[in-house]
C-alpha cells in the first residue's frame, strides 16, 4: 500500500469479479506497475476503495478482473446512517454491495429501489458497505465484456480448450509488472501475448515446444495487431521451455506471464494417489522450466504464472513452489498485516465449468529470481 500527502485526493471505488482476492492482488500490482500514488482505504469480498490523485476512469480497460469503477460521492458510517442520506436518490435503482438490514429499511422509506449484484441493470448509482462505512458512489466506468468476448472468438485460430481466457491472460501479464518486455513460454494459440499487446507491453516474445502452436499463436497476435492498429514489436519461435536459455540472451527478459502444461484433462475427479502422480511429473517440468528462466530473466524480473492444483474428493493436491534461485512473493505484500488475515500469498481461481467445481484448477502465483 502507497500512502501519499498530495493534494487534490478523492475517493474511488472498484467492483470485483467472482474471484475477488485475484482482482485485488491484480488492482495492487497494476498501480505498483504503473507506480500511481494512492491509499487503500478498504476492502471487501466485493470491491473496494481507494483514494488517488489520479482520475482511474481508463484503468478498466487494462483491468481482467475489476467489472466497475466509480467514484465516491460521500461516505457515512453504517451506525450513523438515517433516511435522508438516501433521500437526493430517491426514485433512482441503486445497486448495493455487502448490503445489510439498515440499509434496506432506509431504502424502503426514502423510495430507493435497490438491485441486487446478479441483476444484470446498469445503474449509474451503487452503494458499497465496506468495514462498517457505506460509500455512495456513481459509476465513472463498466467492463465491456462483449468487446473481449469478440476478441477471443473472431480471431484466426480459436481453441477453448487450450487457451486461457482473455481476463485471466490480463490478470498474469498486470501481475508480473511487465513494461519493456514479456515472454510466455508455453504460449499455446498467443492469448497471453495479445493481452500484453493491448496493455502497452513494447515487445513480446512467444515461445512453445509444439511448432503447429508457434504458427497459430504468429496468425492470432498478427490479427490483433493490425485490428487494433499497434505499433509493437512481437516474436514467436519454437522453443523447448525447459532450454529456453538456446533461444533468449542472457538476462534480457524482463518478465515472464504463462500458464504451462497443466497434464491430461480431467473430467471427473480422481484419487488423491492419482492426483499426486500428476503434480508430481507435473512439478519436475517447472523444476526444469524454473532453472532455465533463471538464466534468462533480469535480476529485478518476476514470473507470473499458473500452477494446477487438482481436486480429490474434499481436498487438493497443490505444486511445491519451492524452485531453486526464486522466491515466491506475497500478492498482497504492500498491505499491512492486520489487513492480511484472511489472505494467502497466492490466489487459487476456483472457476466453475456449468456450474461444476473445476477438477484442475489454477493457482496464480508470483515468482522472483534471487540474485545477487
Amino acid at each position: 500500500m502507497v500512502k501519499t500527502q498530495t493534494s487534490g485526493l478523492m475517493l474511488y471505488g472498484f467492483v470485483f469479479g467472482k474471484n475477488w482476492k485475484l482482482s485485488l492482488a491484480e488492482l495492487l500490482a497494476f498501480l505498483k506497475k504503473k507506480e500511481i500514488s494512492y491509499e487503500l482505504i478498504g476492502f471487501s469480498e466485493h470491491g473496494c476503495i481507494i483514494e488517488t490523485k489520479v482520475d482511474p476512469s481508463t484503468w478498466i480497460k487494462e483491468l481482467g478482473g475489476t467489472l466497475e469503477i466509480f467514484k465516491v460521492l460521500k461516505k457515512v458510517e453504517v451506525k450513523k446512517l438515517k433516511k435522508e442520506h438516501l433521500a437526493e436518490f430517491e426514485g433512482e435503482k441503486i445497486r448495493i454491495y455487502g448490503a445489510i438490514p439498515k440499509i434496506g429499511k432506509l431504502a424502503k422509506k426514502s423510495k430507493v429501489k435497490l438491485r441486487k449484484r446478479k441483476e444484470k441493470k446498469k445503474e449509474e448509482k451503487i452503494i458499497m458497505v465496506i468495514e462498517n462505512k457505506a460509500y455512495f458512489g456513481e459509476v465513472i466506468s463498466r467492463y465491456d465484456p462483449l468487446s473481449q468476448k469478440k476478441r477471443d472468438t473472431q480471431r484466426p485460430v480459436v481453441r477453448p480448450e487450450l487457451s486461457i481466457s482473455p481476463s485471466r491472460a490480463m490478470i498474469l501479464v498486470n501481475l508480473s509488472r511487465a513494461k519493456e518486455n514479456l515472454l510466455d513460454p508455453f504460449c499455446g494459440t498467443g492469448t497471453i501475448g495479445q493481452e500484453a499487446m493491448l496493455l502497452g507491453v513494447k515487445k513480446i516474445l512467444m515461445s512453445d515446444n509444439d511448432s503447429l502452436r508457434v504458427k497459430e499463436a504468429k496468425k492470432n497476435l498478427s490479427w490483433v495487431k493490425e485490428k487494433y492498429g499497434l505499433n509493437v514489436e512481437f516474436e514467436v519461435k519454437t522453443c523447448d521451455a525447459r532450454k529456453l536459455e538456446k533461444c533468449y540472451k542472457k538476462e534480457s527478459i524482463e518478465a515472464i506471464a504463462t500458464e504451462p502444461d497443466f497434464g491430461p484433462l480431467l473430467k471427473e475427479s480422481i484419487p488423491k494417489k492419482d492426483a499426486e502422480e500428476i503434480i508430481s511429473y507435473l512439478t519436475s517440468l517447472y523444476k526444469e522450466f524454473f532453472n532455465s528462466a533463471y538464466r534468462i530473466i533480469k535480476k529485478e524480473g518476476l514470473i507470473a504464472i499458473t500452477l494446477p492444483c487438482i481436486s480429490f474428493g474434499k481436498g487438493r493436491v497443490y505444486v511445491d513452489k519451492r524452485f531453486k534461485g526464486f522466491r515466491l512473493v506475497d500478492l498482497f505484500e504492500d498491505l499491512p498485516k492486520e489487513k492480511k488475515k484472511k489472505l494467502r500469498k497466492t490466489v487459487v481461481d476456483e472457476e466453475r465449468e456449468k456450474g461444476r467445481k473445476r477438477i484442475i484448477a489454477r493457482e496464480f502465483c508470483v515468482f522472483k529470481p534471487i540474485k545477487k
